[in-house]
């Protein structure tokens, strides 16, 4: 299914995955899966620090495994609960998006064990964010570049008992109120800062600013 070969023995061969570069001002997939490697592709994959790539190779097949692509993008539907949408992204990645505004919730046990098992990677935010419609909230990464099936499975039913992992909670619209504490406040020895400021942050979330309150300590 794969093998590694030198870049310059890859032309005419077909990329196995994403091959990127880092440049100043540049992040990103110079050649992709499936794109074939010409003879000028050769000298800009090595200026990017590629001298050895994976290409398929159709003499030697790899049934019962999944590519990283697929695999990303199965693993991410599992992980994918409530008012979370999917994206493929470059280098094999599956991204978590948020299809709501509201609050994230994350199951820090099932994010324990997928990252514990060495095959594949899941970064999120940290449980109980504000989100908004649209925002990144996390990211499935696979270690290898394919998986078996049957490890997959294994891995499948390792995290279904902890389902949904990632999903946003879509808030209501509450009216949410404030109390300030201090003496000094209440006395008027200091004035309040604080107050305006969250109430600007109340709204910034969506949410109805309730009522101001003063306490003493």
């Amino acid at each position: 299914m794969i093998r590694a070969v030198r870049v310059e023995d890859a032309v005419g061969l077909k990329l196995f995955h994403d091959y990127t570069c880092i440049q100043p001002g540049f992040k990103g997939a110079v050649k992709r899966r499936g794109e074939t490697i010409t003879a000028s592709d050769v000298d800009i994959l090595k200026k990017c620090g590629h001298y050895y790539v994976y290409v398929y190779d159709e003499t030697c097949s790899r049934p019962g495994y999944l590519h990283e692509v697929e695999a990303v993008e199965k693993f991410a539907q599992i992980v994918a609960g409530e008012n979370i949408s999917i994206e493929l992204s470059e280098e094999g990645k599956a991204l978590l998006i948020a299809e709501k505004n509201g609050l994230l919730l994350v199951s820090g046990v099932a994010l324990k064990e997928i990252n514990s098992t060495g095959v594949f990677v899941l970064v999120t935010r940290r449980t109980g964010s504000y989100v908004r419609r649209g925002d990144l909230v996390g990211i499935v990464d696979l270690v290898p570049l394919d998986i078996s099936v049957e490890i997959f499975e294994e891995l499948k039913k390792r995290i279904t008992d902890h389902r949904p992992i990632v999903r946003v909670v879509e808030h209501k619209y509450p009216r949410i109120g404030v109390v300030i504490t201090g003496t000094e406040i209440v006395e008027e020895v200091r004035k309040d800062l604080a107050g305006p400021i969250v109430l600007q942050k109340i709204s910034e979330y969506e949410c109805i600013p309730g009522r101001l309150e003063y306490a003493r300590d």
